[in-house]
């Protein structure tokens, strides 16, 4: 991957608090669009979240998760989660680790504490805009906007196939081996177990990708979510 100029990370985190945990997935596009997945093992720290060889390097950090708890002790989620439906709810006060999204949620949190305590410049908290580098997203109302019309969902192959077919079309480049024909095989062989099927479906993230259609638009995708934040 050609690294240029800036580069635009985005972490699809998963539950730290869960019984059985699963690394991040983490996509990495530079200014030419090459798009390159890893993962990332979560620590509430941060450490390693940013590869070392992109450190010098100007980057914007977008995490899907969020970054704070509502405001007010009525209230039984975020404003901004009201507004975009998302699935999880961010209440007043953490809620017990059993509960749905209650540990991806303190884990999200403790996340971006974390980072904002380590230097990280988080979009409209003591930072200049020009500032910043770390936003949260949430992809999953990103799409519609991107795409102009609701997409069908990820675990139908049309979902993932006009999600591939989107990005591609304004220029993202995958490795091979996410390739549209790759996905569409494994769903047809009859020998792939369900769990490697869901974990090369999930590797893929189409999610990862809804707001880095151009990682030299960054800042108008931040404006879009402006409410989000």
């Amino acid at each position: 991957m050609s690294i240029g100029h800036s580069i635009f990370i985005r972490i699809d985190l998963s539950d730290p608090y869960a019984k059985q945990k699963r690394p991040c997935d983490r996509a990495t596009i530079g200014m030419d669009l090459n798009c390159v997945f890893d993962e990332w093992d979560y620590n509430s720290t941060g450490n390693q979240i940013i590869p070392d060889e992109i450190l010098p390097i100007p980057f914007i950090l977008a995490i899907d998760g969020p970054q704070g708890l509502a405001g007010n002790p009525e209230n039984t989620m975020r404003l901004s989660e009201r507004k975009l439906g998302t699935a999880g709810k961010s209440p007043y006060a953490f809620q017990p680790i059993r509960q749905p999204n209650a540990g991806f949620i303190k884990g999200s949190i403790e996340l971006y504490y974390s980072l904002v305590d380590k230097g990280f410049h988080l979009h409209r908290l003591k930072a200049e805009k020009a500032d910043t580098n770390l936003i949260e997203v949430y992809p999953g109302s990103a799409w519609p906007v991107i795409a102009g019309y609701r997409l069908q969902k990820k675990r139908l192959l049309v979902g993932r196939q006009s999600r591939y077919e989107l990005l591609t079309r304004v220029g993202i480049k995958f490795s091979p081996k996410y390739s549209l024909e790759v996905l569409q095989g494994a769903v047809e062989l009859k020998s792939l177990t369900r769990h490697n099927l869901y974990s090369l479906i999930s590797h893929c993230q189409w999610d990862i990708l809804a707001l880095t259609i151009s990682a030299s638009r960054w800042q108008s995708v931040v404006k879009m979510l402006d409410m989000k934040v």
